[in-house]
């Protein structure tokens, strides 16, 4: 049980690859957001299993974004298997704040196999500012018993303001249910 914990971030600057946060099997999370993959790339965090909650007391998730400098790509949120996130904030994945070509590509968040999330929205590649790509960023939710509530915030895909956004993929299948 972890409580009060403040943000949860996996990876933290350029270079900071390859790491994990694993929450299963019953586990109790109660924090202020959560951030994989800022400015770094093949970070995950996961939460599973039946019993498994974290709730985020309005703190917004953050997948693969850049501020200054960095390519995050490939960093992964991964909710499934009946586990349960309440309370999050905005959901960003891919965002885009440097002034490099492509500077964050190939992140993703799965939602799958009967769990349950309730956020205020979702941002699927925000390249809003400088001139930046924000490509290839994916959202998927499946399956029957998988529940998304976006408590009125909205669900959008390739938001561009002075940067480009290419390739961004929002995909709700297999019965499950996402409701505003």
């Amino acid at each position: 049980r972890v409580v009060n914990a403040g943000l949860i971030a996996v990876s933290g600057g350029n270079g900071a690859n390859f790491n994990s946060a694993l929450f299963f099997n019953g586990a109790h999370l109660s924090c202020s957001g959560l951030s994989v993959g800022a400015m770094a790339s093949s970070n995950t965090i996961a939460i599973s299993g039946l019993g498994t909650q974290a709730r985020l007391n309005g703190g917004d998730i953050r997948i693969g974004h850049s501020q200054n400098w960095g390519w995050p790509s490939d960093n992964r949120l991964i909710i499934s298997d009946g586990a349960q996130v309440d309370q999050a904030g905005e959901i960003v994945i891919g965002q885009c704040r440097t002034y490099k070509d492509e500077c964050d590509r190939r992140n993703s968040m799965l939602l799958k196999s009967g769990a349950k999330l309730h956020s205020k929205g979702v941002t699927v590649s925000d390249a809003g500012s400088r001139e930046g790509v924000s490509t290839g960023n994916v959202l998927r939710v499946e399956g029957s018993g998988t529940f998304w509530n976006l408590t009125g915030g909205k669900l959008g895909v390739g938001y561009a303001g002075s940067g480009n956004s290419v390739g961004n993929t929002i995909i709700i299948t297999d019965g499950a249910m996402v409701t505003n």
